[in-house]
């Protein structure tokens, strides 16, 4: 009684400290709301920063794409301007303006302001080149004038009516331009340079701009060897271009971005082609690092964005938010004020419905504790049925062999016998004519020759025997496995042998065992389990071929699945029972002929392993069990429990 009073005692101090505790959950809540809706502007702000990160890296891509395009449009048009030069080195000028007005420079690959070819002369062939050149272009003459080693000469020029000054240009005047048509005619691919001045009959004037040169040779491919490229050089095909042509258009199309170009895969190493004002003027938000390529060279770009472009970013989903949430966090510190009356109710009504729970979870807990218990005694009965056919079986095999090593035993003691009477008898030979007489006798009634050979083979019937006997055994036990109670890696064809050796009984004579074994690998499982499969299919197997038959059995690999078949020509299953043949206790056998267990507890074993039993049947033409184990199986997936 005093035990109780103290427990409702304590009852009402809890409950006056719940109450208390309810009376400040409003504040907790219009709290915990402001907090909530502050990391959830947080987490918006960051989102829509993560957003515009992605447009502009997107947009950076973009145009570093469109970049990079324009440059391998040089190299095409390079190409498309050596395969014309290299089908006719003497190519006709007016041919040349034909091509190239074709190609549509202007619009198609902006940038380029010059397109030309440059003939290698040596000195011995300068006359007679410029006798052929004289007749393209009234004047004409190699400038500037000199003897020179060799002559690197503008012969083709487009477009032609702005830079006709440049025909007869000796390029290889110019120690740069020279340098680099020596480095693309040595190497056997196209060159490009590093900026340099513009010719002064360009119309750049002192701009900075590229050449490309594409080596031509008498060849196709080039020679091998530099010295052998050098004698069959012919010219090269050029291109100048500038790069504030390159990127034109291409930027003006992303005025939200600002770029710079580095000559050079390291911006801190190289000088800076194009743009970058903005980089030296602010720190940008948003900035991305990319690569241009065009040849062997690697140009460095750095893509920032522009104030344009960040002020996209500014707008009034944070405030909104922010007023937002405070206005739900006031609406849900009152909502929760008026719910903490009816919380009492609330709390009773859900102690009641906990105990009665409780109640039923105890009650399903001791209905499963007992179906358990009668799983495990039906799987003990299943496993004593199998073990009583077992004992029968080996009885009747033991008793063969048995009987005739005792048979032969009786034989064999009289054999032994009568030769040491005999032996005793020829020990006496020698000094008792008596007894040499009757060790002939002797040896006329005992048959000695006969026995001799008799003998020998009461011995190895004997042994032949006790070996049959041993096998049974040790398959009895292999069979058994009861000192393996963990998974382990063993051959499958293994137990299937063990298994048809302690049926053998059972295999009548009008029935034919075939094995085909390809599997001849280790699977990992619990052998006693996948043994007491094998029996408990084989022997349906056997019993449902009463006129005799073919029981074949193989096993073979289909990664990952280790497969084994058991396929007999018996009566087969009828289509309306295939479909609950693994239910337990179902059986079509007589009663007291099965349990309608084994297949039910052959399919939990094989599930337990990972793996799965499949049947086909014919009526009147057989089974076929196909049982699917995993190479490698999960511990967590089978366990050492029937």
């Amino acid at each position: 009684m005093a035990d109780r009073n103290l427990d409702t005692a304590q009852s009402v101090e809890d409950s006056r400290f719940s109450r208390c505790r309810l009376g400040s959950l409003p504040c907790v809540a219009l709290v915990a709301g402001l907090l909530i809706t502050v990391v959830i502007a947080a987490v918006i702000h960051h989102r829509d920063r993560l957003y515009s990160q992605d447009l502009f890296e997107h947009e950076a891509k973009l145009l570093e794409g469109e970049l990079q395009e324009r440059l391998d449009d040089y190299q095409n048009i390079l190409r498309a301007c050596h395969g014309i030069v290299a089908h006719d080195p003497e190519l006709e000028p007016r041919d040349w303006h034909t091509f190239v007005s074709s190609l549509d420079i202007a619009t198609t690959f902006q940038g380029v302001e010059l397109l030309s070819f440059i003939r290698y002369v040596h000195p011995q062939d300068r006359a007679a080149f410029e006798a052929r050149q004289q007749q393209k272009y009234a004047g004409f003459a190699i400038q500037p004038p000199g003897e020179r080693d060799d002559y690197l000469v503008v012969t083709l020029v487009e477009p032609s009516p702005a830079l006709r000054s440049l025909v007869g240009f000796d390029v290889g005047t110019d120690p740069l331009r020279r340098a680099l048509a020596e480095r693309a005619g040595e190497r056997g691919k196209a060159e490009l340079s590093n900026p340099i001045p513009a010719l002064s009959a360009l119309p750049l004037g002192a701009a900075n701009i590229f050449l490309y040169y594409l080596p031509l040779y008498r060849t196709v491919p080039p020679p091998e060897t530099p010295e052998e490229r050098r004698r069959a050089l012919i010219g090269w095909v050029s291109i100048n271009f500038a790069i504030d042509g390159f990127v034109h258009g291409i930027v003006d199309a992303h005025p939200a971005l600002d770029i710079a170009i580095w000559n050079g895969p390291d911006p801190g190493n190289a000088i800076r082609l194009y743009g970058g004002a903005l980089e030296d003027a602010r720190e940008a938000g948003f900035r991305s690092a990319g690569t241009l390529s065009i040849g062997d060279r690697s140009w460095a770009l750095i893509v920032r964005s522009t104030p344009r472009f960040e002020d996209t970013m500014d707008g009034y989903t944070v405030p909104s938010v922010l007023i937002i949430g405070a206005l739900i966090s006031l609406m849900l510190s009152r909502y929760l004020a008026l719910l903490i009356d009816g919380r009492r109710n609330a709390y009773a009504l859900a102690q009641l419905k906990t105990r009665e729970l409780e109640i039923a979870h105890d009650e399903l807990t001791r209905a499963f504790n007992d179906l358990k218990d009668a799983q495990v005694q039906l799987v003990h009965a299943e496993k004593m049925a199998s073990l009583g056919q077992l004992v029968a079986g080996v009885a009747h095999e033991l008793n063969n062999p048995i009987s005739f090593i005792y048979s032969n035993s009786t034989h064999l003691e009289d054999y032994i016998r009568e030769l040491f009477a005999l032996i005793d008898a020829l020990r006496q030979l020698p000094n008792n004519p008596a007894a040499a007489a009757r060790c002939e006798d002797l040896v006329a009634r005992a048959e000695l020759e006969y026995l001799r050979e008799d003998i020998f083979k009461i011995i190895h019937s004997g042994k032949d025997g006790a070996s049959r006997v041993k096998d049974i055994v040790l398959s009895l036990r292999r069979f058994s496995r009861l000192d393996e109670a963990e998974r382990k890696p063993v051959p499958l064809e293994d137990g299937l042998n063990d298994t048809l050796a302690i049926l053998h009984h059972k295999l009548k004579t009008d029935i034919t065992v075939v094995r085909d074994y390809q599997l001849n690998l280790q699977v990992p499982c619990f052998p006693g389990q996948i043994n007491q499969v094998f029996m408990n299919i084989l022997v349906n197997a056997i019993q449902a071929m009463v006129g005799g038959g073919t029981l074949k059995v193989g096993t073979r690999a289909e990664p990952p699945w280790a497969v084994v078949e058991v396929t007999d020509t018996g009566s087969g299953i009828p289509p309306d029972v295939l479909p609950r043949i693994f239910d337990p206790f179902f059986t079509t056998k007589k009663v007291g002929e099965g349990t309608g267990l084994g297949l039910s507890i052959s399919y939990g074993i094989v599930d337990r392993h990972g793996g799965r039993i499949q049947v086909q049947s014919a009526v009147g033409t057989g089974t076929t069990f196909e049982i699917r184990l995993p190479f490698i199986q999960p511990l967590s997936t089978v366990s050492g429990e029937p």
